[in-house]
């Protein structure tokens, strides 16, 4: 079996590999000819490209922020979809995300509430969480009663329980809801003494012991607990 390509072509070994290229013309199966160009997509020209994309995508990004502005509401969410393909096409997780996020607002302000609060909005859900394979040692849930779920026949339901079973072996999550400073301060210990202390237990309480000595109030340092492995 042999390949025919036309005298005039480009070979581009991107896509082709340069072994194969050499196999094809060993074996008669690509005409070797004076006219044959070979087109070496280099890395650097690849990262221009990417580069070019992305700088398409930001500007369709802040134009839809004008329109949205200036109640263009149809315009901002054309504006965000383009760059939203864009986006995950470059695989530019962060402009898919604000993307995502700026659609959602899009589809609220024309009162399209189903699409606004749907599956590709940039919102996870504890369902979507669900359908994950996740590898993480550790989820840090640190916003305001990220605890708290809704109560079944088998306990409560949250946030917390699908990261689990997703494959999570610890949570750390609030019980309520908790203030700016001192919670930015604790994590901060938090995560410090993790590096020193791989026990997350240990490394939350004595997080919790040194926030104490500045916010002593509870409310201020006693909201996050552990659930799952310690180690």
């Amino acid at each position: 079996m042999s390949l025919h390509f036309s005298q005039k072509m480009t070979v581009n070994l991107r896509k082709i590999g340069f072994t194969v290229l050499i196999t094809l013309l060993s074996a008669g199966a690509i005409p070797f000819a004076a006219n044959l160009r070979v087109v070496f997509s280099t890395p650097s020209v690849l990262a221009q490209t990417s580069d070019a994309r992305k700088a398409e995508a930001d500007r369709l990004f802040e134009q839809g922020i004008e329109q949205f502005q200036t109640s263009q509401y149809e315009a901002a969410l054309q504006s965000w979809q383009q760059a939203l393909t864009i986006y995950r096409e470059i695989k530019n997780r962060q402009g898919e995300g604000n993307a995502l996020g700026n659609l959602g607002a899009a589809y609220y302000s024309l009162g399209d509430y189903p699409k606004a609060i749907g599956n590709d909005n940039g919102l996870l859900t504890s369902s979507e969480i669900l359908d994950l394979k996740l590898h993480a040692e550790l989820v840090v849930l640190s916003a305001c009663d990220t605890g708290k779920g809704k109560l079944t026949g088998d306990g409560v339901i949250g946030l917390y329980r699908s990261l689990i079973s997703a494959g999570v072996p610890s949570v750390i999550v609030s019980l309520w809801a908790v203030p700016d400073a001192p919670t930015a301060a604790l994590m901060m210990e938090f995560y410090q003494n993790l590096q020193k202390n791989p026990d997350k237990a240990q490394a939350l309480r004595q997080a919790m012991l040194t926030t104490m000595k500045n916010h002593p109030e509870p409310k201020n340092w006693a909201a996050f607990t552990l659930i799952g492995e310690a180690e």
